[in-house]
């Protein structure tokens, strides 16, 4: 019985060119249109079987792959150079560094991380600025702060042993409002600055201008606040007293204008404080005055306590 069912059905499954020929004759048969293209070998061959004899000869990639070539740097294209393998590593590993940090955007988004930051959009090392509060613009170089703007660093509060300004209804030296810090310097001076910018209404005790006399260091420095007297003594601008101490028998004195309810931060408004040439101090919106630099519509000025030179930023 086995050998019956064997001689019956047969082993040989392959399928002849008649066949196929036949199927693909069906196949049409029932079709409206039929449309195809015929590409490699002799193209205007109708038969399958005389097209196929002729691809050899006129040969078209159908299907192609792009691949890196690091795997041509192996042993066996290169025999003759024993470190061709760390070679390759080393190739691979600049590519991928050129592919994910050699990203270009418009004037480097304002140059520093400051104003913004250069993003990837993954096609064709080109990037995209994501400006920081206060910048705007396609490279970062517009600036959006305006009058209700309370930037990091400004400076608030003053206080020194023989002078008392609040910040908000705090002394700087023991502690300042929320989102403010506070810092000192070895020449008996505390403030409080702003901890980063922010849409606020200025601070009540926002310093604006600054007038220091030291009669042993020889200075006498001012800064005014917005269109009142260089030594700010009883002609600050609406909305801001005037204070006015001395040290001892007029050693030294400083005279500041500080802020009550301001609508606007007023031209002469400090923000940031630093050491002169040095690091010393709270930024203004990430520039370092110490160095010598503040943003668009902020100058840099020097003042004096003690023996510290102090530069800072005022806006213009």
């Amino acid at each position: 019985m086995g050998s019956n069912i064997s001689s019956s059905v047969g082993t040989n499954t392959a399928i002849t060119l008649v066949e196929v020929q036949t199927h693909y004759g069906m196949f049409t048969k029932e079709n409206k249109l039929l449309y195809n293209s015929t590409i490699g070998g002799k193209s205007d061959l109708k038969k399958l079987d005389e097209w196929s004899k002729t691809v050899p000869s006129n040969p078209v990639i159908i299907k192609r792959k792009v691949r890196d070539i690091f795997r041509l740097f192996t042993k066996y294209y290169f025999p003759n150079d024993p470190l061709i393998s760390n070679k390759s590593k080393l190739i691979e590993k600049i590519f991928q560094k050129y592919r994910h940090d050699s990203v270009y955007c418009y004037k480097n988004c304002g140059g520093n991380a400051i104003q913004g930051i250069c993003k990837p959009t993954g096609f064709f090392q080109f990037g995209i600025c994501k400006c920081n509060l206060g910048w705007t613009g396609s490279d970062c170089e517009t600036s959006t702060v305006h009058d209700i703007t309370v930037l990091q660093g400004t400076i608030c509060g003053f206080d020194r042993s023989f002078m008392h300004i609040s910040c908000n209804g705090t002394r700087p030296w023991k502690e300042c409002p929320y989102g403010w810090i506070s810092r000192s310097w070895s020449v008996d001076l505390t403030i409080c600055y702003k901890n980063q910018t922010a849409i606020e209404p200025p601070m009540y005790g926002t310093i604006c201008g600054i007038h220091s006399y030291h009669s042993s260091y020889n200075f006498n420095i001012a800064i005014k606040c917005h269109n009142s007297s260089d030594r700010l003594i009883d002609t600050c601008p609406e909305n801001y007293r005037s204070f006015h101490e001395k040290q001892g028998n007029y050693v030294a004195s400083n005279s500041v204008c500080a802020a009550l309810n301001p609508k606007v931060n007023l031209p002469g408004t400090i923000c940031g404080m630093q050491i002169e040439e040095s690091r010393d101090g709270p930024t203004c919106n990430g520039f370092h005055p110490g160095l010598r630099l503040c943003l668009p519509n902020y100058a840099i000025r020097r003042i004096a306590f003690e023996a510290f030179g102090f530069m800072v930023c005022v806006k213009t």
